[in-house]
């Protein structure tokens, strides 16, 4: 697992978002767990790529998050969960 340094700000996909946001389900461990710190687009981003937020600079250390065997959602869905890939982490590079 990556240190808490390399995760110090969550993103979350605007799809993965909405997704999150429609389906408040306490038995779907991650709608009532994750709260991402943003909601932006993704698509095309990749570990390394740096992001702009105010007047800070973050760099991408995880795409993606795990999943939970426990999680109802798995148990009885056949597609992935949004979040195991609409997630992405990011450490800070500079304020």
């Amino acid at each position: 697992m990556k240190n808490t340094e390399d995760r110090k700000v969550s993103f979350i996909d605007i799809e993965a978002d909405k997704w999150l946001k429609e389906n408040k389900d306490p038995h779907y461990l991650c709608s009532m767990r994750f709260k991402a710190d943003y909601v932006i687009e993704l698509k095309g981003k990749k570990i390394g790529d740096c992001i702009s937020i105010d007047k800070g600079i973050v760099e991408i250390t995880q795409m993606g998050k795990r999943c939970f065997e426990e999680c109802e959602f798995l148990k009885k869905s056949k597609v992935p969960c949004p979040l195991a890939n609409g997630v992405a982490f990011a450490k800070i590079k500079s304020v």
